[in-house]
């Protein structure tokens, strides 16, 4: 039995494989049932990304193999002119490979051109995450095909008839739709264009950041890892000097982290001490002296390119406001000046304040308050987080109860950020002349300034950050402003917008400060500074700790910072613990006497300036300790002997608590106990017993002495005789 409809839905199925065992390619019909099918599986599958240049569709039917659906990789390379004109034409080029092993069948290439202007920025950010392909095709063509291993560059023209320009100005979207062997893929890209001026040109500022990375070697590591990330911070390679490379000769302003250029500030906080027993410690590695660094040597290169300056080691300023604003004010206070190195690149660059967190009111104004200085800094804070989601863009100098705000435009910022990805310059040049273009269009009769920031952690591809920079600093609606002059305070007052927080701001990356952590910094901080005032050693925690775990290179990088926070104390505890009091039992058989306490030293470094801190333990002490010692040094690999003058109360066994003890009170090792046998010879009574005692032989002696020997008279020796010989006379 066959059901209704059966035999023409075989018959296709019969074409269709007989289409495919002949090498042909299967009708227009099929194929774009094909092309809908894949277009909706990609779209649902992949969300839309604001920032992509260059959105990809690839897809094929069920029936494919796994290697058919890597058998086409297409870029866009270029769209000449970037800003197409009435009356000439436009040329788009690709770069088509074949990464499979397996030969490519040829591959239809066609360009559909939207006919309507993109009018918001929505619309742009739209278009290049999930591009259509209903608009009306202008030229179709067709691409042999390729070997395994081969890539092809095409070039195809748009004959400027076909390109419609419904207004003076304006983006339209351009879809790049190839198909090969039923796998189907999209690009996205815009066609902005320009009739006539009929607007008040936008004026864009450009800042590009220099901060530190989250190395954990910076902060943990031994003295090679510590100069090995060192030199990739700094070294021709560094994403610093990528992004000097890629902006030379443009209209920027560089955003500093001094640390980045300041050996000092960047490697106080290194840690690199051996365990106890691990053999004789050497000295790190010296760190790289500014005028050795390329990038230090690149900025001061730098020509017209402005300079602003981070607080040192960035720190996280949003999280530290919540959470201990103590501990921010304390570390501005050292940190917000600007260092000898960053000075020496040319007067006096202004220090300003990038937030990265939380923008409410009252985390503004502590931040502005904490900075030292007469003069409130400058507050860097981008629009997502104080504009609603979909309002126009407004000014980037805004003002804040006095306070200077530069509010950083996110879609232009993100596109700058992009260029650290391995994407076509062309297509971010593109989607970005079309944003702006959008931008444009929002108040196109209003002179506006807008600040483009790229996020921290900026590595760009030199060669695609500086087509992007070429492109939009080419648009006839963009005029390049040095972004120094939007921190005039004078010219901005009473004419500029204010500040207000969204209900819903955007999100950011999570910070690891809270209230528990930065207790935990701050507790780290003290026994980092302790240490390193009683052991001679450069391999030992410096006094800037607190400064870079609460930088807010650590944003986004949680489980990072907590590892490196339990290595530092883990580190710290092996330094604590190699020196410490041994526990004993001793007796003391005395009423006033010196006890003596051995304090050992099984560190490879000397230990100096230490106090021995000894508490009596008992309700009613049987041991009274006179004085402490002063303070001592011990040698490594050693152990000293510490005698404490003490005074017996009463007979017993008295336990001592004893631990060693920094300059600032920081305890070092463990607590110990000393057990002392007391038995008191109660001096004063037995002195006196042997002084009677003495006066007594003493004057015995005397006597006997001067007594002398006894005479007998002749009487006497007469009657002796007469008894013994019975009164009888001879």
């Amino acid at each position: 039995m066959t059901h209704a409809g059966s035999s023409p839905f075989l018959m296709r199925v019969f074409v269709a494989f007989i289409f495919v065992v002949a090498g042909f390619p299967l009708p227009a019909a099929a194929s774009g049932a094909t092309l809908s099918a894949s277009t909706a599986r990609f779209g649902a599958q992949h969300p839309p990304v604001a920032t992509t240049p260059a959105a990809v569709s690839r897809d094929t039917p069920g029936s494919a193999q796994p290697a058919q659906r890597e058998s086409l990789h297409a870029g866009l390379v270029g769209v000449s002119p970037s800003i197409a004109s009435p009356g000439h034409d436009l040329i788009v080029r690709l770069l088509i490979s074949n990464p499979s092993r397996q030969p490519t069948p040829k591959t239809a290439v066609n360009l559909r051109l939207g006919t309507r202007p993109l009018r918001t920025r929505a619309e742009v950010a739209a278009h290049a995450a999930r591009p259509a392909t209903s608009y009306p095709s202008v030229v179709s063509t067709e691409v042999a095909g390729l070997a395994a291993g081969q890539s092809s560059p095409v070039a195809i023209r748009i004959p400027a008839e076909r390109i419609r320009m419904p207004g003076p100005y304006g983006a339209l979207p351009l879809s790049i739709q190839l198909t090969t062997a039923g796998a189907s893929q999209v690009i996205a890209t815009f066609v902005p264009f320009q009739v006539r001026k009929e607007y008040e040109p936008l004026r864009l500022a450009i800042a590009l950041p220099l901060t530190m990375s989250p190395d954990p070697r910076l902060v943990t590591g031994t003295a090679p890892e510590v100069q090995a990330a060192w030199q990739a911070a700094t070294d021709v390679n560094s994403p610093g000097m990528r992004a000097l490379e890629g902006a030379a000769d443009e209209q920027v302003t560089w955003l500093l982290d001094p640390a980045l250029i300041d050996p000092t500030s960047a490697k106080d906080p290194t840690t690199s001490t051996p365990a106890p027993g691990s053999g004789p410690a050497t000295a790190a590695a010296s760190t790289p002296e500014p005028a050795s660094s390329p990038l230090m040597d690149a900025l001061g290169n730098r020509g017209d390119q402005g300079l602003w300056l981070l607080p040192r080691h960035d720190p996280d300023l949003s999280a530290l406001a919540v959470s201990d604003p103590a501990l921010l004010a304390q570390t501005l206070q050292s940190a917000a000046g600007p260092t000898g190195s960053a000075t020496s690149l040319g007067g006096e660059p202004p220090v300003l304040a990038w937030l990265a967190g939380s923008t409410r009111e009252s985390t503004r104004r502590t931040v502005a308050g904490a900075f030292p200085g007469e003069h409130e800094p400058t507050l860097l804070i981008p629009t997502s987080r104080i504009d609603s989601a979909g309002a126009a863009t407004g000014q980037a100098v805004r003002t804040d109860s006095g306070r200077h705000v530069l509010a950083v435009d996110d879609t232009l910022s993100g596109l700058l950020s992009a260029t650290s990805q391995a994407q076509s310059g062309a297509a971010l040049s593109q989607q970005a002349l079309a944003d702006s273009v959008a931008l444009l269009q929002e108040s196109p009769g209003r002179a506006r300034t807008v600040l483009a920031l790229p996020e921290r952690g900026f590595n760009p591809d030199p060669a695609t950050l500086r087509t992007l920079l070429a492109a939009v600093n080419a648009a006839p609606w963009v005029t390049s402003t040095p972004a120094g002059q939007l921190l005039d305070r004078s010219a901005a007052a009473g004419t500029t917008p204010g500040v207000s927080v969204p209900a819903t701001p955007a999100a950011t990356p999570p910070s690891p400060l809270t209230h528990d952590s930065v207790a935990k910094v701050r507790a780290l901080g003290s026994r980092a500074e302790a240490i390193a005032g009683v052991l001679e050693s450069p391999m030992v925690p410096g006094r800037g700790l607190p400064a870079v775990l609460t930088s807010t290179r650590w944003r986004g990088q949680v489980p990072a910072w907590q590892q490196v926070t339990n290595d530092l104390e883990q580190r710290l505890n092996t330094l604590t613990e190699g020196v410490t009091v041994a526990p004993s039992t001793v007796n003391f058989f005395a009423e006033h006497g010196a006890l003596q306490v051995t304090v050992v030293n099984d560190l490879n470094v000397e230990v100096h300036d230490v106090r021995l801190v000894t508490q009596v333990r008992g309700r009613h002490p049987r041991l009274r300790i006179l004085s402490d010692p002063g303070p001592l040094r011990i040698r490594p690999k050693s152990r000293t002997t510490v005698r404490l003058n003490v005074e017996a109360v009463a007979a017993g066994i008295v336990p001592i608590r004893t631990y060693l003890q920094t300059p600032s009170g920081q305890p070092l090792g463990d607590v110990s106990t000393v057990h002392v046998r007391v038995r008191p010879t109660n001096g004063w009574l037995v002195l006196g017993v042997g002084a009677v005692v003495g006066l007594i032989f003493v004057a015995g002696l005397f006597r006997a002495i001067r007594a002398g020997e006894r005479r007998v008279s002749a009487a006497e020796l007469r009657a002796v005789e007469s008894t013994s010989t019975g009164g009888r006379t001879p």
